[in-house]
C-alpha cells in the first residue's frame, strides 16, 4: 500500500495500471509526454473500475521526452505535487511510492533524480513473460511489481562523509542537522538513528557548556545498547569512545550543580573542559573565541587554587593577604560588605600575584612569565571580544595556549578530546 504515487507514463498503459492496482494509492502524480498524456484518463478510470476507489491525480507534461533537462523539470513538478498532497493530508513521505517503469529512458532517469533526495519508496514493473524471446516488453497480464528502497541510500556515502567532516571540524549543529536529514530518508535502522541523533545532540550541547542537558541526551542515546543494534557497525569506535566520554561529562555536570551564587567554586574538571573547548574553537578557526576561553581558563585556574586555600577572590579577608602586598591590595581592591566588614575583591592578575606570595606553584610559574602574559593580555584587550576593534592573531592564540597549559600544568593526556566520527 502507498498513500500516493508518482509514475512515469509511456506508450504502454498496462504496467502503470498494474502498479496502481498493487499499491492502491489515493493520489497519483503522472509524468507524461505529449503523446502518452492521451492515456492518463483511461489509466485512472481502469484503476477505479478494478479497485472500486476514487483517486485524485495531477499530470505533469514534459515538452520533450527525449531531453533529460526538460524531463527533469517536469518530473520535479510531479514529485512536488505528490509531496504537497502528502503534506496537506498529513501523510508521511515514506508512504509515497515512485514508479519509474513507463516513459522514455530520459523520463525514467529524470524521475529518479527528482525523487531521490526524498524518503520515498521506489518500484518497477517487470514481468514473468516478455516479447522477443524475453528481451522485449512485458506481455499484458504478466506484470509483476518489484519494490525497492530509495536509491539515495545507495549513494549516502558522500552524505556520511560530509557529516563526519562537519563533526570532526567542530560544526556540531550542522552535523546534527544533516544526520537528522539522513535518518529521515531511510526506513532502516530507525532505533539506531534515533539514538545516534541523541548522541550527536549530546556533543552539541556539551560544546555549549550545557552539561546537564548533554547528560540527558547521552542517557537517551544509551551508547552501550547502541552497540547491539543493526546499523552501528561503522560507528562502533565512535560509540565506544562516547561511553568513556559520558563518564567525564557526568562528573562535570555533577560539579556544575555546585557552582552558583556566592559559593561559586569551579573544579579542575571545569578547567580541563574549558581548555578543550578553546582548542575546538581553534580547530574551527575561531581565533578570538579561542583566546577568550583560554584567557578565562587562566583566571579559572587561579580561582581553583585559591579555593583550595579557602580563599574566595571576591571576598578576601585582609589578614589572608601576605604582609608585603597587603596594603597595596587593600588600597586597590578594598571594599566593604553590607555589614561594613572590610574585604578585598581581587581581579585576575592580582589573584595570580597573591598565589605567588602564598608560594603556590601556579602563582610562582606565573611570576616567572608575568611580562610575557602582560604582552598577551595587551593584545587580547584590544580584540573585538574584549575592549577593542582588532581581531586576535594566530600568534597571540598560540602564545596564550602555551602559557595557559604551562602555568596550569595541564597536559594533552588530561584533556577530554571529543572522539573522531566515522560512519
Amino acid at each position: 500500500m502507498a498513500e500516493a504515487m508518482i509514475l512515469s507514463v509511456g506508450g504502454s498503459p498496462q504496467p502503470i495500471i498494474a502498479s496502481l492496482c498493487h499499491f492502491k494509492p489515493h493520489f497519483a502524480s503522472l509524468l507524461v509526454s505529449q503523446d502518452s498524456n492521451r492515456d492518463t484518463g483511461q489509466i485512472l478510470k481502469t484503476f477505479q473500475d478494478n479497485i472500486g476507489m476514487k483517486i485524485e491525480s495531477f499530470v505533469s507534461i514534459t515538452c520533450d521526452h527525449q531531453d533529460l533537462g526538460a524531463c527533469f523539470e517536469a518530473a520535479s513538478k510531479a514529485v512536488s505535487a505528490a509531496l504537497e498532497w502528502a503534506r496537506m493530508h498529513s501523510v508521511d513521505q515514506k508512504t509515497v511510492a515512485v514508479d519509474f517503469t513507463g516513459g522514455t529512458k530520459c523520463m525514467s532517469v529524470a524521475l529518479g533524480f527528482a525523487a531521490m533526495k526524498y524518503a520515498l519508496t521506489f518500484s518497477y514493473v517487470g514481468g514473468t513473460g516478455r516479447t522477443k524471446d524475453g528481451l522485449g516488453i512485458v506481455i499484458d497480464g504478466q506484470e509483476k511489481v518489484f519494490s525497492s528502497v530509495n536509491p539515495w541510500i545507495l549513494f549516502a556515502h558522500d552524505e556520511k562523509l560530509k557529516i563526519c567532516e562537519l563533526f570532526n571540524n567542530c560544526q556540531f549543529a550542522a552535523a546534527l542537522s544533516q544526520y537528522r536529514e539522513l535518518a529521515a530518508k531511510t526506513t532502516e535502522f530507525k532505533s539506531f538513528h534515533d539514538r545516534f541523533i541523541c548522541l550527536l545532540s549530546g556533543y552539541y550541547k556539551w560544546d555549549l557548556f550545557r552539561h546537564e542537558e548533554a547528560v540527558r541526551d547521552f542517557s537517551k542515546a544509551d551508547a552501550a545498547t547502541m552497540l547491539d543494534l543493526k546499523g552501528s557497525d561503522n560507528a562502533e569506535s565512535f560509540i565506544r569512545d562516547s561511553i568513556t566520554r559520558y563518564e567525564k561529562l557526568k562528573e562535570i555536570a555533577k560539579k556544575s550543580k555546585r557552582c552558583g551564587g556566592s559559593s561559586y567554586s569551579p573544579a579542575n574538571c571545569h578547567l580541563i573542559d574549558l581548555i578543550e573547548n578553546a582548542l575546538r574553537r581553534k580547530k574551527e578557526g575561531k581565533i578570538d573565541d579561542a583566546v577568550l576561553r583560554l584567557y578565562r581558563a587562566v583566571e579559572m585556574a587561579a580561582q581553583i587554587r585559591l579555593a583550595d586555600l579557602s580563599i574566595n577572590s571576591s571576598q578576601v579577608l585582609p589578614e589572608r593577604i601576605p604582609e608585603p602586598i597587603r596594603e597595596e591590595f587593600i588600597n586597590k581592591y578594598g571594599v566593604e560588605d553590607k555589614t561594613g566588614k572590610k574585604l578585598c575583591k581581587i581581579p585576575q592578575n592580582a589573584q595570580l600575584k597573591l598565589l605567588a606570595h602564598l608560594n603556590d606553584e601556579l602563582g610562582l610559574r606565573y611570576q616567572e612569565k608575568e611580562m610575557e602574559f602582560h604582552t598577551i593580555q595587551f593584545q587580547r584587550n584590544y580584540s573585538y571580544l574584549a575592549h577593542g576593534c582588532n581581531s586576535s592573531t594566530a600568534d597571540t592564540l598560540q602564545k596564550l595556549e602555551s602559557f595557559a597549559l604551562e602555568i596550569t600544568g595541564i597536559t594533552d593526556n588530561s584533556i577530554i578530546h571529543f572522539p573522531d566520527l566515522k560512519l
